[in-house]
């Protein structure tokens, strides 16, 4: 007597990754993917605060540069330069001044002109629109209305001839009718 012993059970063979293991994959790789994220969003960062950094060397290189060039050698000990004396020629200057603002009026005049001929030109692009829409529009209800008399016509006689048709084959059955009483 021989008995089988039945074998214990096997689990299958499962290629790839099992149904639990796939989403602890998915979780990964986009963790990795974030990871190298913030990397380059640091590189970034730190490339954009060096530039700071050189711009704020830059500005105060500049201001050092024009306090030094206001501070006049002469003067260290503290004493306050002579005031500048006017000019004799202030009247040209006003008269240059004078001829700056006639030379920026007719420049706002020239502007103006052209502002309101722009807007001249669009009113009047407008007003040809809605003369070439209401044309259009003309149009386009005469051909609706042409149209809708040509199906009118074509349905009217569509009428006339189905009647003319249900007259000859009643009439047709008529016939018959009478022909068939007859030969009895």
């Amino acid at each position: 007597m021989t008995e089988t012993t039945p074998s214990p059970a096997t689990p299958p063979a499962t290629s790839g990754l099992g149904p639990s293991a796939w989403p602890t994959a998915l979780l990964s790789a986009l963790l990795l993917a974030q990871l190298g994220l913030a990397w380059i969003h640091g590189r970034l960062l730190n490339r954009q605060h060096l530039q700071l950094l050189e711009m704020r060397e830059d500005l105060q290189g500049l201001a050092e540069a024009i306090e030094q060039s206001y501070a006049d050698p002469g003067f260290e000990d503290g004493s306050v330069a002579p005031a500048a004396r006017p000019k004799a020629r202030r009247p040209r200057a006003v008269r240059a001044a004078h001829r700056i603002q006639e030379g920026q009026d007719r420049e706002q005049d020239a502007a103006a002109r052209e502002l309101e001929a722009s807007r001249q030109s669009a009113e009047k692009a407008v007003k040809d629109a809605k003369v070439a829409r209401e044309k259009l529009s003309v149009q386009h209800a005469a051909e609706r209305a042409e149209r809708a008399e040509k199906i009118d016509k074509a349905s009217t006689n569509f009428f006339w001839a189905s009647l003319g048709a249900a007259v000859v084959l009643f009439g047709a059955y008529a016939a018959r009718g009478f022909i068939n009483r007859r030969k009895v």
